[in-house]
């Protein structure tokens, strides 16, 4: 399976790019048309997404559109029922995409276009300038990665008068993702919800309390951690998510109840006559996901990450804890130790699988426990805070998704413009059967020093 460039005119009719390390002409002012495709996929496997890095040089060519979610044009989109959300995030020197089909995955044998992007020359440019394609990693259904045959790609792009004979392009420095601080790693013996290592919320770097509460766009890290829509079985208590109960619970919209109404079957769930519903639970420091497939569901990373715990942790059971390059970390609870994880140590890109859901713990029914711990410790909701009043839990929380995770009773908030989510319930049933076996050691596009 072989990745390629393809490069030409807005009617994308031109020259093959990097497959065959060509040239392509283009005025100043122009819009050219790239092209990503797979040369590709084998008839034993499917497709449900991609991740990869295209390089250019800033300030001479600039991204003005991309399309990844056409079934005219992108394979991602091609099979019926298909839906696909991708994040183009800017990185030095280029782009980074990372797009999902949260909908029916596309099986082999087949190729065709991943991404279409509409890239402008700047008016008065002139030379000889490369774009590449780089780090480039697939994945299936259920996490798992699709080996790739091909070295990193390039071609040429002359802009006019210069013309592709006799031409050659400067060697461009690699796109890279945003350089941050290296992780502080977790000490040894520190529990994932303990904060007593880290700086107390009071230190300078968490008094900012008029931070939005959609969160920056640097700051939308998080991909979908599971495969297919699901749903929400308990919610981020804002009013004490750790430390024990309180008698109330407050969820991100601001709506909050003590009121045991209906739902006294659940000591710890409270009714929200706004939203009509039981609200689970007191003192809950993330989000519970149903896994209706149970043990053979696939959890997959939400960003790139390398794993600082894995290990029993009474309640939460068998867990995972990844630390993220800007300092986050991500706790992954209930799973099953009994199938193939990750070990602690590796490091992991977006989507890829790191373990299988479970029960272990003190867990009702098969469901995955997810906790965002930010930098200095302390749980924080990844959806955010869009109550009227102050979030009563400090810091603020901002919106972290980058492609939120599909579910059918997300609770009724504007979700920022900008952050790609599903425009309506993707297929619940969606989830396909697992093949193949996560590695003993994951190594694959670690993008910064992993120190656990």
């Amino acid at each position: 399976m072989q990745p390629g460039l393809d490069g030409g005119s807005p009617e994308n009719s031109g020259t093959s790019l990097g497959a065959i390390q060509s040239c392509t002409e283009a005025p100043p002012g122009q819009t050219i048309t790239v092209d990503t495709y797979l040369d590709a996929i084998p008839g034993a496997r499917d497709f449900a997404s991609f991740d990869y890095l295209i390089g250019f040089e800033p300030g001479v060519l600039e991204l003005s559109s991309s399309t990844h979610g056409d079934g005219a044009i992108n394979l991602l989109a091609s099979t019926p029922g298909s839906e696909v959300n991708a994040a183009v995030s800017d990185v030095p020197n280029g782009i980074r995409v990372v797009a999902y089909d949260f909908g029916q995955a596309e099986r082999g044998p087949a190729r065709g276009v991943l991404g279409r992007y509409a890239i402008e020359i700047s008016p008065g440019a002139t030379g000889v300038y490369e774009i590449t394609l780089d780090q480039v990693v697939l994945f299936d259904s259920a996490g798992g990665e699709i080996t790739l045959t091909s070295p990193p790609l390039s071609g040429q792009l002359v802009i006019s008068p210069e013309t592709c004979s006799g031409t050659e392009a400067p060697t461009p420095s690699p796109p890279t993702p945003s350089p941050t601080p290296s992780p502080t790693p977790v000490p040894e013996g520190a529990e994932a919800s303990d904060p007593s290592p880290y700086p107390t919320p009071t230190s300078p770097a968490e008094t900012d309390s008029g931070a939005a509460a959609t969160g920056d766009v640097g700051e939308r890290f998080l991909y979908p951690l599971l495969g297919f829509t699901t749903r929400i079985t308990a919610f981020f208590d804002h009013t004490r998510p750790q430390g024990g109960r309180d008698g109330w619970m407050q969820v991100y919209t601001g709506d909050g109840s003590s009121d045991k109404t209906t739902c006294d079957s659940d000591p710890r769930a409270y009714h929200s006559e706004n939203l009509g519903i039981c609200l689970h639970y007191d003192g809950h420091a993330g989000y519970d996901f149903d896994l209706p497939d149970g043990v053979s569901t696939a959890v997959r990373a939400t960003a790139d990450g390398c794993a600082v715990d894995v290990a029993w942790d009474g309640a939460l059971g068998f867990q995972i804890v990844l630390i993220h390059e800007n300092g986050y970390r991500t706790q992954y609870g209930h799973l099953d130790d009994g199938q193939p994880h990750v070990s602690k140590g590796d490091c992991v890109v977006a989507g890829e699988r790191i373990a299988y859901g479970g029960n272990t713990g003190c867990a009702c029914g098969e469901h995955l426990h997810f906790v965002v711990l930010n930098p200095n410790g302390r749980p924080t909701d990844p959806y955010g805070w869009w109550g009227g009043e102050p979030d009563p839990w400090s810091p603020p929380s901002k919106w972290l998704w980058a492609i939120e995770q599909p579910t059918t009773n997300r609770l009724p908030v504007p979700a920022p413009e900008d952050a790609p989510r599903p425009l309506r319930p993707t297929n619940p049933c969606a989830n396909q059967a697992l093949t193949g076996k996560l590695p003993a050691v994951i190594t694959s596009r670690s993008t910064f020093p992993c120190n656990a």
